[in-house]
């Protein structure tokens, strides 16, 4: 048994030093993501996050059973890693690196757990997905947000008997003397995939079943869509009435925690809906 755990730790040092130089150049992009745009630093947590889940599963799995090398699985994943590696060389494509590596790392759990404790790694695995900063991919849905934001402002205010200027060029609307330039971050893509990466452990940790992982994970972006379009609203509604200044930044900060007590009350009443029908 030591014999064979030993073949197994120097398999896997080998590899590790086989395969790093081949990420070197993904990692280090990553750290200029997250060096040159701090909206991106999240992803850093999600490494630790994916460690955390693989010693949550290990605490809760019976490790004992004394198994062979699983060296099929192992190949056959591996396999897959090196084909999305090459792809990512081929392709230019940063994405297949991160999907390389989730292979890689899940066929490195058969070389050192038996086959019902390696497949629980699945998750923590699937989680090293968010090292990939996928907002970028969805810049072009953000003028769209923020144009939808712009025109819901807009028609509430010119409701209430405001004086409305709409811009959807600059996508900036102002009311009164106050303007609101909605700028990315208005839209919100960047919280929409900070509360993905949290709450997608929810339905993995109580073993949602299907329907309730997909109300789950819809109910993510809809509500904070929602209640990033409120904010926009009450804040140009303080503007609106002339609150300017000091007494700005205190009603911005007023409003991010309202964002977030909201968020946690609606997913807190959906995570209950949830467990009840399970």
């Amino acid at each position: 048994m030591l014999k064979d755990y030993h073949y197994k730790k120097v398999l896997f040092i080998s590899l590790l030093l086989a395969v790093f130089p081949a990420y070197f150049y993904h990692f280090y992009w990553i750290i200029n993501i997250c060096k040159n745009e701090i909206f991106f630093s999240y992803i850093l947590l999600s490494p630790v996050i994916s460690f955390l889940l693989f010693k949550d599963v290990l605490s809760s799995s019976s490790t004992e059973k004394k198994e062979r090398l699983n060296i099929k699985y192992f190949i056959i994943l591996f396999s897959f890693a090196i084909f999305f590696l090459i792809s990512a060389y081929i392709f230019a494509q940063q994405f297949f690196y991160t999907i390389s590596l989730i292979f890689l790392v899940y066929s490195c759990g058969f070389l050192f757990y038996p086959s019902d404790t390696a497949r629980k790694f699945l998750f923590p695995c699937f989680f090293l997905i968010f090292l990939y900063p996928f907002e970028r991919e969805f810049y072009f849905l953000i003028p769209k947000i923020n144009t939808i934001n712009a025109v819901i402002t807009a028609n509430v205010f010119k409701t209430l008997g405001f004086n409305i200027v709409l811009s959807l060029k600059g996508i900036s609307v102002k009311v009164s003397d106050f303007t609101v330039l909605l700028v990315d971050r208005c839209a919100g893509l960047h919280v929409i995939i900070l509360h993905l990466m949290f709450l997608s452990i929810i339905p993995w940790r109580y073993r949602f079943n299907i329907k309730g992982t997909f109300l789950w994970i819809f109910c993510i972006p809809v509500a904070v869509t929602a209640i990033n379009t409120i904010r926009i609203l009450i804040f140009t509604f303080i503007g609106a009435v002339g609150v300017y200044g000091f007494g700005t930044k205190i009603a911005h900060f007023l409003l991010s925690v309202f964002y977030v007590l909201m968020l946690f009350f609606i997913f807190r009443k959906v995570f209950q809906l949830i467990i009840k029908k399970i």
